[in-house]
């Protein structure tokens, strides 16, 4: 998933908060999270181990 050139936003249909944590810890990248407030939590909880 790419998002346009123009736009700094990347939006994509997940079936799973688990992955969209997972993809955007492979990304190796600085990332905001705008919605749902439910991945914020998720990615605390994943990251908390490590």
């Amino acid at each position: 998933m790419r998002p346009p050139p123009s736009s700094g936003a990347a939006r994509k249909a997940w079936t799973s908060l688990d992955k969209i944590v997972v993809w955007a810890a492979l990304m190796d990248i600085d990332f905001e999270v705008h919605d749902p407030p439910e991945l914020a939590e998720r990615i605390g909880a994943m990251a908390a181990p490590l």
